[in-house]
């Protein structure tokens, strides 16, 4: 996991990968991936970046707290950590 302070530091590099394509030699591979969801949804992920802020005093905006989000929840998702949810083959595309 990532200490909140350091959130931006890592979506600026996460974006500096992405511009630069550097995604080997022991760079993770970073993909930009778009969803949909209610305004409501979208307006507490707002609300929630703005209380992140007040808390840690760095403002961040909602797709960068996300991934952190998502990763967090299925850490914590004993079925998925059971099933091996990570170590799963990717699906191949095409």
């Amino acid at each position: 996991m990532f200490e909140p302070g350091k959130l931006a530091e890592l979506a600026e590099f996460s974006s500096l990968m992405l511009e630069t394509g550097v995604f080997e030699g022991g760079y993770a591979v970073v993909l930009k991936l778009t969803f949909s969801c209610p305004a409501s949804l979208k307006a507490d992920l707002d609300r929630y970046a703005a209380l992140h802020a007040q808390a840690y005093g760095e403002a961040v905006d909602a797709t960068t707290l996300i991934p952190h989000m998502l990763e967090a929840f299925m850490a914590g998702d004993r079925g998925f950590r059971k099933g091996g949810g990570s170590k799963a083959a990717l699906p191949k595309s095409g």
